[in-house]
C-alpha cells in the first residue's frame, strides 16, 4: 500500500505484468492493471524511455499475458493468441485467487477459443507449453525442389557455430545462402498503418507463428508511423523473439517485397555507402534498418514472399494481428516500447 501511495502522481507508470502490458499517464489507469493481478510487477518513471526500458527488463518473454489488447477484440484476434486455463473457460463465474471477476471476464472475452487443456492444470499454465510441444506446434520450412529434405553441409554447421564478431558482410551473404533451411522453423510478419502518410496515421506490427501459439504478438511502432516502419518492426521482433527462443535459424514470411529487397539486395549496399541511397539521399528508417542489419551479421533468416489478401492463413493472421495493435495505438491503449537487437 505505502508503494502505491508513492507511486501517485504525474509520470510514465511502466505495467511490465498487469491485466494489460503498457505505459500510463495517471496513476488510476495503472491500477487498474495491477491490482489484484498475481505477481504484478510495475514502476513510476519520469520519462517514457526509463518506462519503456523497465518494461522490456520485466515482462514475460515467452508465455504469460504480455499483450496490450482491450478484450473487446475480435474472435479471430484471440484465437491467434495464447489460451487461458481451461476450467476459467468451463466455468467463468469462477474467481481466480487475485483476480477479480471482471478481470476473468476479460481474460475470456480476450482470449477465448476451444480448450485443449487439462482441468487438473496449474491455474493460468496454458500458456507455458512444453517445448516439445511447441515444437509439433510451429510451421516447418520449405522442402527440396526434388520433394525431400535439403541436404546439410559443413559449411552450414561452419555457419552455425561461428560467433557474432567473426561476421562481415561478404561472410554472411556467402554463408547464409549455403544454409539449408529445411527444417527451420516458419513465422509471418506483418505491418498495418491506419491513414498511412498522414498527420495522424498509427500503425502495429503483427507477428504470427501459429494458431494459438505463445509467442503471437503485436504492437506499436516507434517513430514515424508508416507501413514501411511497421513492416520492419515486425521482422526486428520476430528475429528478437526467434533468437531468446534458441532457435538456430528463421524463416519469416511476408507480403511485402519492398522489405525482402531490403533485406536481400540493398541492405549491405546502404551500409557500405553510410546509410545513402544511390543518388545520396539518406536511406529512410535508416535507425530499424540498422537494427536489423545488426541481427542478420549474426543469425541466419531467409525472407520469403507470400502474396497479400489472398488467403493464406498465416499471412491474413499477422495482417489482423498488425490491424488490431495500429487501432489500439490510435485508442491510446498501446504504447512503443524500447528497441533492442
Amino acid at each position: 500500500h505505502r508503494l502505491m501511495v508513492r507511486l501517485k502522481g504525474a509520470g510514465y507508470y511502466a505495467v511490465a505484468r498487469g491485466k494489460h502490458v503498457g505505459i500510463y499517464h495517471s496513476w488510476p489507469d495503472c491500477e487498474k492493471q495491477v491490482r489484484g493481478f498475481p505477481n504484478a510487477k510495475f514502476k513510476k518513471f519520469p520519462t517514457e524511455h526509463e518506462a519503456n526500458a523497465y518494461i522490456e527488463t520485466h515482462r514475460v518473454r515467452d508465455g504469460g499475458y504480455a499483450y496490450s489488447m482491450n478484450p473487446s477484440s475480435s474472435s479471430s484476434i484471440a484465437a491467434s493468441l495464447p489460451s487461458p486455463y481451461s476450467r476459467l473457460q468451463q466455468n467463468p463465474a469462477q474467481d481466480p485467487p487475485g483476480i477479480d471477476n471482471i478481470a476473468a471476464t476479460a481474460l475470456m472475452s480476450l482470449f477465448a477459443r476451444p480448450s485443449t487443456s487439462s482441468s487438473s492444470s496449474p491455474l493460468y499454465a496454458a500458456p507455458f507449453v512444453s517445448a516439445q510441444q511447441q515444437q509439433r506446434s510451429l510451421s516447418t520450412g520449405p522442402v527440396a525442389a526434388n520433394g525431400g529434405v535439403a541436404v546439410s553441409n559443413p559449411r552450414k554447421r561452419r555457419a552455425e557455430k561461428m560467433s557474432g564478431e567473426e561476421f562481415n558482410a561478404g561472410k554472411r551473404a556467402r554463408l547464409w545462402s549455403s544454409i539449408s533451411f529445411a527444417d527451420a522453423k516458419v513465422c509471418y510478419t506483418d505491418g498495418a498503418c491506419s491513414k498511412n502518410g498522414r498527420a495522424n496515421a498509427k500503425a502495429g506490427w503483427g507477428v504470427w507463428w501459429g494458431d494459438g501459439h505463445e509467442n503471437n504478438d503485436c504492437g506499436a511502432v516507434d517513430g514515424e508511423q508508416t507501413n514501411n516502419r511497421a513492416e520492419l518492426m515486425a521482422v526486428i521482433k520476430a528475429i528478437s523473439r526467434a533468437r531468446n527462443r534458441g532457435l538456430p535459424k528463421l524463416i519469416i514470411r511476408t507480403d511485402s517485397q519492398l522489405l525482402i529487397n531490403s533485406m536481400d539486395k540493398w541492405i549491405v549496399k546502404w551500409r557500405n555507402n553510410g546509410w545513402k541511397t544511390a543518388d545520396g539521399k539518406d536511406v529512410k528508417n535508416q535507425d530499424l534498418l540498422q537494427l536489423l542489419d545488426q541481427q542478420l551479421e549474426v543469425y541466419p533468416v531467409h525472407f520469403e514472399h507470400v502474396p497479400g489478401h489472398a488467403g493464406v492463413h498465416g499471412n491474413e493472421m499477422a495482417d489482423q494481428l498488425a490491424r488490431h495493435a495500429a487501432a489500439e495505438v490510435a485508442a491510446g491503449r498501446m504504447f512503443p516500447q524500447l528497441l533492442l537487437p
